[in-house]
């Protein structure tokens, strides 16, 4: 009987301290939520001030074009990214910003590495590995660059920013009929963007294909008319093409 007595007594204590435990737990984790939204937040935060001072968080596209970024910018930018990695140094998209710093001050080795710190988080990213070729194809490493671009294009083979790198490399080897099949392709991915087509008839005129350059030249005038490297571009088809008249007329609109 004194047994019973025994258990009676200690059931109430031991189930408070149960739920006192419980408790203790619920609150820990619920605290542990709470700061991981706030620093989550605050990474955030930190990252979208970080952008407007690099005036990038896209990628490739927008690197390519290089567009001038001013140092002291440039210096606030790695600061603040810096800020958010020691909350979060899993954060993806700060390793990506770092690299696209690192890339803006032509430091492309330490590039690569913030966007390996990227990919060990998101290696089925495409743009990641596109920015690693696009670091390599800065170094005129054209054999590296092809190899990562080709990993972007394993995971996504429309990604705009691979397509149109692996066309850069084979213009830069002056490779024009692997250049025209990576061409065609950045087109079809996104035939709004003048720049692509620029490109594509730059490298049908190189290939003799005088008439489908006059084509794409006219289609680049038609989106940017002011791009007046597509109408010296559009004269030269013309002319290769025998068709004199209208290149001199296109001439007077060069202002050449």
């Amino acid at each position: 009987g004194g047994m019973m007595k025994k258990d009676k007594n200690t059931v109430l204590p031991t189930l408070l301290s149960l739920i006192a435990i419980g408790l203790s737990i619920f609150t820990l984790v619920n605290n542990i939520e709470v700061n991981n939204k706030i620093n989550a937040i605050e990474v955030e935060r930190l990252l979208d001030k970080a952008k407007d001072f690099l005036g990038d968080d896209i990628g490739v596209q927008s690197l390519f074009i290089g567009e001038e970024t001013d140092g002291n910018n440039i210096e606030l930018a790695y600061r603040l990214i810096r800020d958010a990695l020691v909350i979060n140094p899993k954060s993806c998209r700060a390793n990506r910003l770092l690299g696209i710093q690192y890339h803006k001050k032509n430091k492309y080795a330490e590039a690569r590495f913030a966007y390996n710190n990227a990919l060990k988080i998101h290696p089925d990213e495409a743009e990641l590995w596109s920015l690693r070729g696009f670091s390599y194809y800065k170094e005129s490493n054209y054999d590296s660059a092809i190899t990562e671009y080709k990993k972007a294009l394993s995971i996504d083979s429309t990604w705009l920013s691979a397509l149109d790198g692996m066309a850069y490399v084979y213009i830069s080897q002056e490779k024009w009929q692997d250049a025209l099949r990576y061409c065609r392709s950045a087109v079809i991915s996104r035939g709004s963007d003048p720049v692509l087509h620029w490109q594509l008839a730059k490298v049908l005129l190189k290939l003799g294909k005088n008439k489908e350059a006059i084509g794409e030249a006219r289609k680049t005038l038609s989106l940017m008319p002011e791009l007046i490297d597509a109408r010296r571009i559009l004269v030269s088809a013309l002319q290769a093409d025998g068709q004199e008249d209208e290149a001199n007329r296109q001439l007077t609109q060069v202002g050449e």
